[in-house]
């Protein structure tokens, strides 16, 4: 495993290119094979690098990556020229703790499960 300085680079480079509520295209592998893509809001970016999104915890975004945790999000700001592409597994997370950190201004009611995204490189 790398260390945290070794990984700094990267992360700083990630959050310069992606801020807390950024909406992105979150894609995920559903087990008929069926590619979803649906809008979610970047809920937090934490010093490791991971992404944090909220969703219900009932919702097909839900059931999809305790199928399959590979992830793709896809950021993009046109009027700067900006495309993102994060490649990443995406664990569920229910840490009522967290979610107030990450989420004080993107909470919602029902949104009870939150989402990270740990990314790599392609």
């Amino acid at each position: 495993m790398e260390n945290k300085e070794s990984l700094q680079p990267a992360v700083d480079k990630l959050k310069e290119l992606v801020n807390v509520g950024d909406v992105c295209m979150f894609t995920t592998l559903a087990s008929d094979s069926k590619i979803t893509t649906r809008p979610m809001t970047t809920a937090g970016i934490d010093e490791e690098a991971n992404l944090w999104f909220f969703t219900n915890e009932f919702s097909e975004t839900i059931h999809e990556v305790s199928g399959d945790s590979l992830v793709h999000l896809m950021y993009a700001n046109p009027s700067k020229n900006k495309y993102v592409h994060v490649r990443g597994n995406c664990i569920v997370v229910i840490n009522r703790e967290k979610m107030r950190h990450c989420g004080r201004l993107l909470w919602l009611p029902g949104f009870r499960t939150a989402l990270t995204i740990r990314s790599y490189a392609s």
